[in-house]
């Protein structure tokens, strides 16, 4: 028989290994209900490790593993692990509204028209020479002009509706480069 080494000695790791082994498919079949979302759905995830806001369609979970495809040019797959990402929204599609974007045009065109009837009637002169432009009714004219162009380009712009997705509470155990690591994530 060994001498220094107890039945507890070589009893207590073997338990804690066993009792990680039972635990891991718990924490991959909780993780796999992590994100109530469908695949192909359009979200919105923020993360401790990315710079900017992703915006991509969830494609699948892998274990503690979420994998989005990138909407924008570059089209990458991106993984995340579920404990980095501190908030995630779902589209909801267009906004129906466009409102804003209408009177900022108006705005703009407006301005930008009276302007413009201003230099016109200024710098042009009539067949008549003893008439002139009215200053006054050429930019009422040009504003009218540049308010309506600018209102028809605001009425086709569209802003996107995004609703949050809450993320359960989770604590996992993963393996990494030093060793086994833990990892703690919290929704309130």
């Amino acid at each position: 028989m060994m001498r220094g080494i107890t039945r507890w000695g070589l009893l207590a790791p073997t338990i804690g290994l066993l009792g990680l082994a039972a635990a891991a498919p718990l924490s991959d079949a909780a993780a796999q209900q992590a994100i109530p979302i469908a695949p192909g759905t359009r979200v919105r995830v923020r993360a401790a490790n990315l710079v900017a806001p992703l915006v991509a369609n969830f494609l699948q979970m892998r274990g503690d593993t979420a994998v989005f495809i990138e909407d924008a040019a570059g089209r990458g797959v991106w993984s995340l692990h579920v404990s980095d990402i501190t908030k995630l929204e779902r589209s909801d599609g267009e906004q129906k509204s466009n409102r804003p974007y209408i009177v900022r045009g108006v705005a703009i065109g407006g301005g930008a028209g009276a302007v413009g009837g201003l230099l016109i009637a200024s710098s042009l002169k009539p067949s008549d020479s003893g008439k002139k432009f009215s200053r006054g009714a050429s930019a009422i004219a040009g504003a009218a002009v540049g308010g309506v162009i600018g209102g028809i380009v605001g009425s086709r712009f569209g802003a996107e509706r995004w609703t949050n997705v809450s993320l359960p509470r989770r604590v996992s155990v993963l393996p990494d480069s030093r060793g086994l690591g833990l990892r703690v994530g919290f929704d309130f």
